[in-house]
């Protein structure tokens, strides 16, 4: 009901694709609207395969198709990394979630895969490699995580091993507090 109930998963949903997503900076900020397309695409797929009514997965075809059309990158300060992480992430599952709807043609999947491989990717790989020229250790967890997460799920839906497995690799042993090990340093018994 909670799903069904939200503004996101309603057929009449809005979404505001932009041209650069920007975060960090203070100016020209707008990476809300990457995070309320995600969210719409992500929540009319659930419904469309909880209900089983394809008209949510056309509408959350529509919302993604848009993004691909108008996105062409990311901007702002460092604070990038975390939205490339975040909403990467976010975008891609909602792409996987998608996938196997026959209404999304083919050309436009492949589009939205190689938007997601150009667009999110490249900022998530610079990140868990040289995380803005600062020490591996100077970022919290979530920073190192989400970008996996968005790396993983990129593979993923892109048909990529070689960055799924990027993405394992730097949790096991990667340099930053991404990794599994410095994420959860210390098990306490209870």
């Amino acid at each position: 009901n909670w799903l069904a109930e939200s503004k996101y998963a309603q057929l009449d949903v809005v979404t505001y694709p932009t041209e650069i997503i920007g975060r960090g900076g203070g100016t020209g900020e707008n990476y809300m609207n990457a995070a309320r397309g995600a969210a719409a695409a992500y929540k009319l797929g659930l419904r469309w395969k909880i209900e089983k009514d394809e008209r949510y997965a056309a509408k959350a075809v529509e919302v993604l198709n848009a993004w691909v059309r108008t996105c062409k990158g990311l901007g702002g300060d460092s604070n990038i990394s975390l939205g490339a992480g975040i909403y990467g992430f976010e975008f891609a599952v909602a792409g996987e979630l998608l996938r196997d709807y026959e209404g999304w043609h083919s050309v436009d999947l492949e589009a939205y895969k190689k938007w997601m491989l150009d667009v999110f990717y490249p900022s998530n790989k610079d990140f868990l490699v040289r995380h803005h020229d600062t020490n591996p250790l100077h970022y919290w967890a979530n920073w190192g995580l989400c970008n996996l997460a968005s790396t993983m799920a990129i593979g993923i839906l892109a048909d990529r091993r070689d960055i799924y497995n990027e993405a394992i690799e730097h949790l096991q042993t990667g340099k930053t507090n991404g990794r599994i090990t410095r994420a959860i340093y210390h098990v306490y018994q209870g």
